[in-house]
């Protein structure tokens, strides 16, 4: 398989955490438009039946499973249920995140404990849960969504910062422990991006301006430019890649 047949996911089952809005619903369509049955997970049903309705207008394949990541046995039983329905998940892409800014000094425990739980935790979970099922074909792939922070230390994002950079060393260990099974893991991690997320960042001039003063490129990204990057990483493009981690953030991180 050379050129750009190397992308498709025909045939394919994708599940998406995180998947109602942001980042994870333009993964989401960039698979479905790749040819993948995507599964959209996330907590908002109301969010999760916009993505695939946006999925379907324009001819792809895609259907909801409400899901939070923070609950193990919902996990379990989630992926279980959908395995069940298409034969097996060939691609997980573990995108489900909160983050919580506050300088270090003023951030609760409990704050802190929450965002690692969804973040760093959920994606173990989810991935866990993945590696269990009965395999649908030979090449299966998880791709888990990293952050430019895993790599660069951001004022007043201690607890978002620790997750990702945990992401990063997750993807690697378990791109050693999975090979075996036929699973390879792979980290994408995004810069600044017109999300909800950020808002507040993208949302203030004065900030927006000390933020593109430090990415080459000069300006944030748009959220359909995260698709194919995902593409390339769930397909069998990235075939002899596992254990990596694939910053894409305008040169952020340079």
């Amino acid at each position: 398989m050379t050129g750009l047949s190397a992308f498709r996911l025909d045939n394919t089952v994708a599940l998406v955490t995180g998947a109602g809005r942001g980042l994870g619903a333009s993964i989401s369509a960039a698979l479905a438009d790749a040819g993948a049955t995507v599964i959209v997970t996330g907590r908002s049903e109301a969010a999760l039946g916009r993505v695939c309705q946006a999925i379907a207008a324009v001819g792809g394949s895609a259907r909801a499973e409400q899901m939070d990541v923070t609950d193990e046995p919902g996990v379990a039983a989630c992926f279980q249920r959908v395995a069940d329905l298409h034969g097996g998940i060939d691609v997980l892409v573990n995108n489900a995140a909160i983050v919580h800014e506050a300088a270090a000094v003023d951030v609760a425990a409990s704050d802190f404990a929450r965002v690692i739980s969804t973040n760093l935790t959920g994606s173990f979970v989810c991935a866990r849960s993945f590696a269990r099922l009965a395999a649908r074909r030979a090449d299966r792939v998880i791709v888990n969504v990293a952050s430019l922070i895993s790599g660069r230390g951001i004022r007043n994002e201690v607890a978002y910062g620790a997750s990702k950079a945990g992401v990063v060393s997750m993807t690697q260990t378990l791109a050693l422990e999975f090979a075996g099974r036929g699973i390879r893991v792979n980290a994408l991690a995004p810069g600044y991006f017109a999300t909800e997320m950020p808002a507040e960042v993208v949302g203030d001039p004065a900030r927006l301006d000390r933020l593109l003063r430090r990415i080459p490129l000069r300006r944030i990204g748009s959220p359909a430019e995260i698709g194919p990057p995902a593409v390339f990483l769930a397909s069998p493009a990235s075939a002899y890649m596992t254990g990596a981690t694939l910053y894409f953030d305008g040169g952020y991180t340079a």
